[in-house]
C-alpha cells in the first residue's frame, strides 16, 4: 500500500499525501483505514502524512502521545499536538507553504474544509480499493414497526426538506436496526435519503418490511445522487467530500436536530443503559476478583473481556484499554505487553465498555491497586475522585462549568509533572463517543444540560514514565435536573486518602460504595 502511494505521489509530482483516516460510511481510524495499515497507529483521534521520500510524519493529540511514540522509527515520527492547539497549526509548522498535497476523494468534508486552510496546493485523488459490501442479517431493536414509522415522520418534520443522512449512527437510530460486523460499531453500512419518497440504500437483509422506504442496493448510490435536482440537507461532519461534490445542489444543515433528538434518552433507552450499565458493573466486579500477581496486561485484558461475555454482552463498545503501572500514564493505551506483569504497588487502569442486545454504547474507569499502593498513588487517586465528585455534586446544568470546576481543582493540587490533559467528558449513546453533549473548555458556554442526557465524568492526572489516574462514571440528568451515575460500581477503599475528602464527598461515596 505504501509503494502504491509514493507511486501515486511521483505520478502527481507532490510532495506529501494524506494518509485517508476513514473510509467511504466516515468510519474513522478502525484497524481498516489506510492510516492505520501504514502507521499502527489505530486511535481515535490522528493524522498522518507520506512524504515523496517514504518518510511519515503523524500527528497526535496528547491522549496519544505516548502510545505514538511506542510507533516511532526511522521512517516515522510523531508530531505531538498540544492542548489546545490546532490542528491546521501542525501541519503548517512541519509542511512548506507550497507544497503539494493529495487528498483522498473519502475524507470528511468538515475534516477537508478545516485542512485545506493550510494546504493550499493540493489536489484530490480517487480511492484504490474496491468496495465489498456486508450482507449480514440486521437485528430490529423497535418495539413495532408502527412506533418506527412515527419516528421517522417526525424526523422528516423535522426538517422539512429532502434530507441525505450519511451518519450510519443516525441511520441505526432512524430506523431502529442495528449491525455488529465492525470492531465497536452497533451501525451498518447503508445511506438513507428523506424525501417525499424516501431510499435506504444497503445490501444488508433486513429483518423487517418498511413499507414507507424503498430499499435500493449500495451499488445505485452513486447514479441515485448524480441524478438528483433538487436541494439536498447534507451534514458536512458526515459526508465525504466525494458525496458532497455529486449532489448538484448541496445545502449544509446549520442546527443539527436528530444529533439533538438522539441525546434525549426515551423512557425505554434509559430503562435498557440502567440494565446495561449493570451487567457492565458484574462484569468489572468478575475481573477484579480474578487479579493475580504476576499477571500481563494481555492476560488481564482478556480476563476482563471473557467476564463482558458472560454478562451477556455482544461485543466490547471501544478497545478495551488496560494499562500496568507506567503504562497507565498512556491516556489510550491499548498495546497489551505480554512482558509487562503486575508487582506489587502497581495501578492497573481499566477503561472499558460493552454493547447490549439495543446498541447502545457503555463507558467506564477504574483504577485498582489490590497488592498495595504507594502514598503518591493515594494522593493522586484521591485528587482524581474528588475532582470527580466536585462536579457530580456541583448542580451545574453546564458542560463547560462542569469542566472548568474539575479543572481549576485538578490544576491547583497536582503533583509536579502531572497533568490533566483530556475533556472531561463525552456524551453517550450508539457510539461512545456521541455529541451533543462535550464537556471540555472548548464547549459552548450557553450549551445547558436536559433531562435524560447521557454522558461522562472522567477527570484523570497523568504523569509520563509514572503512572496515570483516570475515574469515570457515565451519567445522566434526571427529570429533576440532577446529575445521577448509571455505574454502581465502588471505588477502591485502599486508595483513599480519606482525609483529604470533605463531608460532601464522604456522603456521596455511599453512592457506589467501596471495595475492601
Amino acid at each position: 500500500m505504501k509503494d502504491k502511494l509514493l507511486e501515486k505521489i511521483a505520478k502527481f509530482g507532490a510532495d506529501y499525501v494524506l494518509l485517508n483516516s476513514c473510509d467511504e460510511f466516515s468510519r474513522e481510524h478502525g484497524s481498516h483505514t489506510e492510516l492505520a495499515k501504514i502507521t499502527g497507529f489505530s486511535g481515535t483521534e490522528g493524522e498522518a502524512l507520506l512524504d515523496k521520500n517514504g518518510k511519515i510524519t503523524l500527528f497526535v493529540d496528547p491522549r496519544y502521545h505516548i502510545t505514538a511514540e511506542n510507533l516511532a522509527n526511522e521512517n516515522l515520527s510523531v508530531y505531538k499536538v498540544q492542548m489546545g492547539e490546532k490542528l491546521t497549526d501542525a501541519f503548517s509548522a512541519i509542511i512548506p507553504k507550497k507544497a503539494k498535497i493529495l487528498i483522498n476523494e473519502n475524507i470528511g468534508l468538515a475534516r477537508f474544509l478545516r485542512y485545506t486552510k493550510c494546504f493550499k496546493n493540493y489536489e484530490i485523488t480517487d480511492r484504490e480499493e474496491k468496495s465489498e459490501y456486508k450482507t449480514s442479517i440486521l437485528k430490529y431493536i423497535g418495539r413495532n414497526l408502527e412506533n418506527t414509522k412515527k419516528k421517522f415522520e417526525k424526523i422528516k418534520k423535522l426538517y422539512k426538506n429532502n434530507y441525505l443522512i450519511t451518519d450510519l449512527d443516525k441511520i441505526a437510530y432512524t430506523l431502529d436496526l442495528r449491525g455488529f460486523d465492525y470492531d465497536y460499531k452497533s451501525c451498518f453500512e447503508a445511506r438513507l435519503y428523506v424525501a417525499e419518497k424516501s431510499v435506504l440504500f444497503t445490501n444488508h437483509k433486513l429483518p423487517v418490511k418498511f413499507d414507507f422506504i424503498e430499499i435500493q442496493p449500495l451499488e445505485k448510490y452513486n447514479n441515485f445522487i448524480k441524478n438528483l435536482k433538487n436541494t439536498v440537507l447534507v451534514e458536512k461532519e458526515s459526508i465525504t467530500l466525494k458525496d458532497y461534490t455529486c449532489i448538484a445542489h448541496p445545502k449544509e444543515i446549520k442546527k443539527d436536530k436528530l444529533a439533538n433528538l438522539m441525546a434525549i434518552k426515551t423512557a425505554s433507552e434509559m430503562k435498557h443503559y440502567k440494565y446495561a450499565f449493570s451487567m457492565l458493573d458484574k462484569a468489572l466486579a468478575g475481573f477484579r476478583s480474578k487479579i493475580e500477581l504476576g499477571m500481563n496486561e494481555v492476560e488481564l485484558k482478556d480476563i476482563f473481556e471473557e467476564e463482558l461475555k458472560k454478562a451477556g454482552a455482544i461485543a466490547p463498545s471501544f478497545k478495551t484499554l488496560l494499562a500496568i503501572g507506567e503504562n497507565s500514564a498512556s491516556i489510550h493505551y491499548s498495546d497489551y505487553d505480554k512482558n509487562k506483569k503486575l508487582q506489587k504497588n502497581d495501578v492497573i487502569l481499566l477503561d472499558c465498555g460493552g454493547f447490549w442486545d439495543l446498541g447502545y454504547a457503555t463507558d467506564i474507569t477504574r483504577v485498582f491497586a489490590p497488592f498495595g499502593a504507594s502514598k503518591k498513588l493515594k494522593k493522586v487517586y484521591t485528587m482524581v475522585l474528588k475532582a470527580n465528585l466536585k462536579s457530580y455534586l456541583s448542580g451545574s446544568l453546564s458542560p463547560y462549568e462542569l469542566d472548568k470546576i474539575a479543572r481549576d481543582y485538578l490544576n491547583s493540587v497536582a503533583p509536579k509533572g502531572f497533568e490533566f490533559s483530556h475533556s472531561l467528558g463525552h456524551g453517550i449513546g450508539q457510539n461512545v463517543h456521541q455529541a451533543p453533549p462535550t464537556l471540555s473548555p472548548s464547549t459552548d458556554k450557553n450549551f445547558k444540560l436536559k433531562p435524560n442526557m447521557a454522558f461522562t465524568i472522567e477527570p484523570g492526572l497523568y504523569k509520563e514514565r509514572e503512572f496515570g489516574i483516570r475515574l469515570e462514571n457515565s451519567c445522566y440528568l434526571d427529570k429533576n435536573k440532577k446529575i445521577r451515575s448509571f455505574s454502581k460500581f465502588p471505588y477502591e477503599k485502599n486508595l483513599i486518602d480519606f482525609d483529604m475528602l470533605d463531608e460532601k464527598e464522604l456522603e456521596a461515596l455511599k453512592e457506589w460504595g467501596l471495595n475492601e
